[in-house]
């Protein structure tokens, strides 16, 4: 009689290496976000770390799957501490940093797997540009921080559900209401 014997401690060996990986990006960044001009601390700008994760098996015009968003408000002195560990999965990964406050141009920065190095260095500090005009202020959204939100109706997998970013839709409202008050007055973003 012959015993087929299963590899199962191959299999569980295989799953806990895979599955500590992830562990090894855990971290809170923190740093400052300030004006550019003026070099003044924006209390309120909202801090937002989105991560993506692709399919195991993808196609190479895969799409990535929203996997988590964090986000942290600056303090009166500009001040932010946030999550960034990523929930790595197999497969390529990445992240996407967002600073928003009505009245700015947003910051955006990427991050994927192949990138050495953080998204964000530590203690970092953020410059935001005060929007000129109504037509720049229309043309800052949420679209314009390189986050995708979903909208009502059909939803793609890496479009961000936006109660899971409810600080940046709170302040994005802010801005479509700044930008109507300014287009009424026609007057500059000061």
């Amino acid at each position: 009689m012959c015993m087929v014997r299963k590899p199962t401690g191959l299999l569980v060996g295989g799953i806990l290496l895979f599955g500590t990986l992830g562990l090894a990006d855990a971290r809170t960044l923190h740093g400052k976000v300030v004006d550019t001009e003026k070099h003044e601390p924006l209390q309120g700008a909202v801090v937002v770390i989105v991560s993506y994760r692709y399919p195991f098996l993808r196609a190479t015009d895969a799409v990535p799957i929203f996997t988590q968003a964090v986000e942290a408000l600056t303090d009166a002195e500009g001040d932010f501490s946030i999550d960034a560990s990523a929930p790595w999965s197999l497969g390529a990964r990445e992240q996407r940093l967002a600073v928003f406050k009505p009245g700015y141009r947003p910051y955006a920065r990427y991050r994927s797997r192949h990138d050495p190095g953080p998204l964000l260095p530590n203690d970092e500090v953020l410059s935001l540009t005060k929007a000129r005009s109504a037509h720049e202020m229309a043309s800052i959204t949420a679209s314009a921080t390189e986050i995708r939100i979903a909208g009502t109706g059909e939803r793609s997998p890496s479009d961000v559900p936006p109660d899971r970013v409810p600080k940046l839709m709170r302040l994005v409202g802010l801005q479509r209401k700044l930008f109507v008050a300014i287009k009424r007055g026609g007057a500059p973003v000061r």
